[in-house]
């Protein structure tokens, strides 16, 4: 099983590729600005706060992986 990490995942394509991931078995973390319902709802590993665009929220999710 992989672990794969998908960003803007609160909605939309993001929110979308989450599902499929993870009906396919695979381990998702879930990166996003503001969490949505549902994206609570697909069971993936939520990070939230984090915005790519930003030198610091990168950071923040760097530490959250650890070494995953």
């Amino acid at each position: 099983m992989k672990t794969i990490l998908v960003t803007g995942s609160n909605r939309g394509i993001g929110l979308e590729l989450c599902t499929q991931l993870l009906a396919r078995g695979e381990q998702v973390i879930a990166a996003c600005r503001q969490v949505s319902d549902e994206l609570k709802s697909t069971g993936a590993r939520v990070i939230e706060g984090i915005d790519v665009c930003s030198d610091d929220s990168l950071a923040l999710l760097r530490d959250q992986l650890g070494d995953v």
